[in-house]
């Protein structure tokens, strides 16, 4: 077990290869941990508040941090010096990243998804909460309004599918896909666990 932070833990990425994790606190910090090393981390600062998502990008060469003080910062994972920077909606409910890191989903204020490229920006998809994107970056799921279903949703927008989760269940407050896109699955209020498979898209 290692002391990382003083200040809670607000999100945490493995890269691809499995060598390195980035922690990122309540407070903006992001430290990147090589696993197999005693070394102490590389501090990447920049954010002034919460950092809500993140990414090591393939080839474990950059890394993509995404907080509530309105920024979307890329980090030289050899150096630790910060890249590009880019504004983002303040006041973030939810934000998750694609495996690329090419595209990023935020729920923001009044219910509403955004889907976001650094070609395009940020732009209107739905309602929802709780967004997540699948491996291949071209799909995202997130909760309905009613809290008891999951859309499924190409990246632009159309929807392919909805799982309801049944009756007598407590609303989701947790979504993942797995590594190849072929399962969704669900956490709920009541601590049920749910699992959908996700291999026949069709538009509704």
């Amino acid at each position: 077990m290692k002391q990382v932070h003083e200040t809670p833990l607000s999100t945490l990425a493995f890269s691809a290869s499995g060598n390195l994790l980035l922690a990122c606190t309540e407070d903006g910090k992001a430290s990147l941990w090589a696993i197999d090393s005693e070394e102490a981390p590389i501090d990447l600062v920049g954010h002034t508040g919460l950092i809500r998502a993140v990414a090591i990008l393939p080839e474990d060469k950059l890394a993509a941090t995404l907080g509530e003080d309105g920024t979307l910062r890329y980090w030289d994972l050899q150096t630790g010096n910060p890249g590009s920077i880019r504004s983002i909606p303040k006041d973030v409910n939810d934000a998750c990243f694609s495996n690329s890191g090419a595209a990023w989903a935020l729920a923001v204020p009044g219910d509403s998804i955004l889907w976001c490229t650094p070609e395009t920006g940020c732009g209107f998809r739905s309602k929802g909460s709780l967004p997540v994107i699948s491996p291949d970056g071209d799909y995202y799921a997130a909760v309905a309004l009613s809290g008891k279903e999951v859309e499924l949703r190409t990246k632009e927008g159309h929807l392919c599918k909805k799982f309801e989760i049944g009756e007598g269940l407590e609303p989701i407050t947790c979504l993942a896909f797995d590594r190849s896109g072929r399962f969704l699955s669900a956490g709920t209020k009541d601590g049920k666990l749910l699992l959908w498979r996700n291999d026949r898209l069709k538009l509704e």
